[in-house]
Protein backbone atom coordinates (compact mmCIF):
# COMPACT_ATOMS: atom_id res chain seq x y z
CA UNK A 1 0.00 0.00 0.00
CA UNK A 2 2.78 2.44 1.19
CA UNK A 3 4.49 1.43 -2.49
CA UNK A 4 1.54 2.92 -4.31
CA UNK A 5 1.22 5.96 -2.32
CA UNK A 6 4.66 6.35 -3.01
CA UNK A 7 4.29 6.08 -6.74
CA UNK A 8 1.49 8.30 -6.96
CA UNK A 9 3.02 11.17 -4.79
CA UNK A 10 6.37 10.56 -7.36
CA UNK A 11 3.58 10.57 -10.43
CA UNK A 12 1.85 13.90 -9.27
CA UNK A 13 4.88 15.94 -9.17
CA UNK A 14 6.83 14.48 -11.78
CA UNK A 15 3.90 15.68 -13.72
CA UNK A 16 4.19 19.16 -12.27
CA UNK A 17 7.67 19.46 -12.44
CA UNK A 18 7.24 19.09 -16.35
CA UNK A 19 5.20 22.55 -16.58
CA UNK A 20 7.50 25.65 -17.36
CA UNK A 21 4.46 27.77 -15.62
CA UNK A 22 0.94 27.32 -15.08
CA UNK A 23 -2.13 29.66 -15.90
CA UNK A 24 -4.90 29.36 -13.42
CA UNK A 25 -8.49 30.25 -14.75
CA UNK A 26 -11.75 30.67 -12.46
CA UNK A 27 -14.93 31.27 -13.11
CA UNK A 28 -18.82 31.35 -11.49
CA UNK A 29 -21.00 28.09 -11.50
CA UNK A 30 -21.61 27.91 -15.77
CA UNK A 31 -24.88 29.09 -17.31
CA UNK A 32 -27.14 26.47 -18.91
CA UNK A 33 -25.46 24.80 -22.35
CA UNK A 34 -27.31 25.55 -25.21
CA UNK A 35 -27.96 21.87 -26.57
CA UNK A 36 -28.62 20.26 -29.77
CA UNK A 37 -30.61 17.13 -29.69
CA UNK A 38 -28.81 14.91 -32.20
CA UNK A 39 -29.42 11.31 -33.07
CA UNK A 40 -32.07 9.44 -30.66
CA UNK A 41 -34.72 12.15 -29.45
CA UNK A 42 -32.84 12.76 -25.54
CA UNK A 43 -29.58 11.78 -24.38
CA UNK A 44 -27.83 9.98 -26.94
CA UNK A 45 -24.70 9.95 -28.84
CA UNK A 46 -24.47 13.17 -31.39
CA UNK A 47 -26.13 15.21 -28.37
CA UNK A 48 -23.84 18.74 -28.57
CA UNK A 49 -23.58 21.44 -25.40
CA UNK A 50 -22.26 24.66 -26.09
CA UNK A 51 -21.06 27.20 -23.30
CA UNK A 52 -19.87 31.05 -23.91
CA UNK A 53 -18.89 32.82 -20.68
CA UNK A 54 -16.36 34.89 -19.16
CA UNK A 55 -13.51 34.12 -16.69
CA UNK A 56 -10.79 35.33 -14.83
CA UNK A 57 -7.04 34.59 -15.14
CA UNK A 58 -4.38 34.35 -11.74
CA UNK A 59 -2.36 36.93 -13.43
CA UNK A 60 -5.50 39.36 -14.24
CA UNK A 61 -6.24 39.07 -17.69
CA UNK A 62 -9.96 38.65 -18.55
CA UNK A 63 -11.02 35.36 -20.32
CA UNK A 64 -13.94 34.14 -22.62
CA UNK A 65 -14.81 30.59 -22.83
CA UNK A 66 -15.84 28.62 -25.08
CA UNK A 67 -16.76 25.03 -24.92
CA UNK A 68 -18.56 22.47 -27.24
CA UNK A 69 -19.25 18.91 -25.74
CA UNK A 70 -20.71 16.35 -28.12
CA UNK A 71 -21.58 12.94 -26.65
CA UNK A 72 -19.57 10.12 -28.13
CA UNK A 73 -20.05 7.44 -25.97
CA UNK A 74 -23.01 5.73 -22.99
CA UNK A 75 -22.94 3.40 -20.83
CA UNK A 76 -26.67 3.43 -19.13
CA UNK A 77 -26.05 0.72 -17.11
CA UNK A 78 -23.37 2.70 -15.15
CA UNK A 79 -25.23 6.48 -15.75
CA UNK A 80 -21.99 7.87 -17.52
CA UNK A 81 -21.69 9.52 -20.74
CA UNK A 82 -18.66 10.31 -22.60
CA UNK A 83 -18.07 13.80 -24.21
CA UNK A 84 -15.22 15.03 -26.36
CA UNK A 85 -14.50 18.35 -25.68
CA UNK A 86 -13.14 21.16 -27.51
CA UNK A 87 -12.43 24.51 -25.59
CA UNK A 88 -10.89 27.76 -26.54
CA UNK A 89 -9.96 30.76 -23.91
CA UNK A 90 -9.17 33.44 -25.30
CA UNK A 91 -7.59 37.06 -23.69
CA UNK A 92 -8.33 40.53 -22.86
CA UNK A 93 -11.34 40.59 -25.71
CA UNK A 94 -8.92 39.84 -28.44
CA UNK A 95 -9.13 36.55 -30.51
CA UNK A 96 -5.33 37.17 -31.27
CA UNK A 97 -4.06 35.29 -27.91
CA UNK A 98 -5.76 31.64 -27.31
CA UNK A 99 -5.08 28.56 -26.15
CA UNK A 100 -6.95 25.93 -27.25
CA UNK A 101 -8.00 22.59 -25.51
CA UNK A 102 -9.46 18.92 -25.84
CA UNK A 103 -10.37 15.41 -24.54
CA UNK A 104 -12.74 13.45 -23.46
CA UNK A 105 -14.16 13.39 -20.38
CA UNK A 106 -16.90 10.52 -18.40
CA UNK A 107 -19.79 12.73 -17.03
CA UNK A 108 -23.29 11.35 -15.24
CA UNK A 109 -25.72 11.44 -17.70
CA UNK A 110 -28.06 13.75 -15.70
CA UNK A 111 -25.40 16.07 -15.25
CA UNK A 112 -24.60 19.31 -18.31
CA UNK A 113 -21.21 19.29 -16.34
CA UNK A 114 -19.13 17.71 -13.69
CA UNK A 115 -20.28 17.32 -10.85
CA UNK A 116 -19.11 19.62 -7.94
CA UNK A 117 -15.83 18.15 -6.64
CA UNK A 118 -15.05 16.70 -9.24
CA UNK A 119 -11.70 16.63 -11.04
CA UNK A 120 -10.34 15.92 -14.77
CA UNK A 121 -7.45 16.32 -17.03
CA UNK A 122 -7.16 17.27 -20.72
CA UNK A 123 -4.52 18.02 -23.07
CA UNK A 124 -3.87 21.37 -24.19
CA UNK A 125 -3.47 20.93 -27.86
CA UNK A 126 -2.63 24.67 -29.30
CA UNK A 127 -2.59 28.11 -29.29
CA UNK A 128 -1.96 31.30 -30.91
CA UNK A 129 -0.84 35.01 -30.33
CA UNK A 130 1.95 34.88 -27.26
CA UNK A 131 0.23 31.09 -26.56
CA UNK A 132 1.65 30.20 -29.96
CA UNK A 133 2.24 26.41 -30.18
CA UNK A 134 1.28 26.00 -26.54
CA UNK A 135 1.42 22.37 -24.92
CA UNK A 136 0.74 20.92 -22.05
CA UNK A 137 -2.45 20.03 -19.83
CA UNK A 138 -5.25 21.57 -17.84
CA UNK A 139 -6.85 20.12 -14.38
CA UNK A 140 -10.24 21.27 -14.27
CA UNK A 141 -11.95 20.94 -10.42
CA UNK A 142 -15.86 21.80 -10.14
CA UNK A 143 -15.24 23.64 -6.81
CA UNK A 144 -18.14 22.86 -3.98
CA UNK A 145 -19.09 26.43 -3.85
CA UNK A 146 -20.02 25.86 -7.63
CA UNK A 147 -17.40 27.96 -9.43
CA UNK A 148 -14.39 26.28 -11.34
CA UNK A 149 -10.85 26.55 -11.68
CA UNK A 150 -8.85 25.29 -14.28
CA UNK A 151 -4.63 24.83 -13.91
CA UNK A 152 -3.29 25.06 -17.05
CA UNK A 153 0.15 24.02 -16.96
CA UNK A 154 1.78 25.33 -20.00
CA UNK A 155 4.99 23.39 -21.76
Amino acid sequence: MLKHILISFLAFFSLHAIAQSTLTITHAEIPQPTLLDHGEPGRSIGDVRIWNFDAKANNGDTVNTNWIMTTTGLNQSKGIEQRMVSAAFYFNGSTSDQILIQGVVEYKISKAALEASAFTRRAIVGGTGKYLNAQGWMETKHLANGSWQHVLYLK
